[in-house]
């Protein structure tokens, strides 16, 4: 499971891994269950949440997925 910080405004995408064979199904990405977010610390203006997703997803703050110019 990742844990990520995020604040009020802040967000994080979750989507295929660039190295994902493109013939993969979504069938096949959720055969060991749905991708679970939960909310593991409430403090302030930040939550922290806990994303538990198939290692062939990629999960990527806001901030870096701009950085790669996505």
């Amino acid at each position: 499971m990742l844990i990520l910080t995020r604040r009020v405004s802040q967000s994080f995408f979750i989507m295929p891994h660039p190295a994902l064979d493109p013939a993969t199904t979504v069938a096949e990405l959720f055969t060991n269950g749905p991708i679970e977010v939960s909310v593991e610390q409430v403090s302030g203006a930040r939550v922290k949440f806990g994303v538990a997703a198939d290692q062939r997803l990629l999960i990527l703050r806001e901030e870096l997925r701009q950085n790669e110019g996505s």
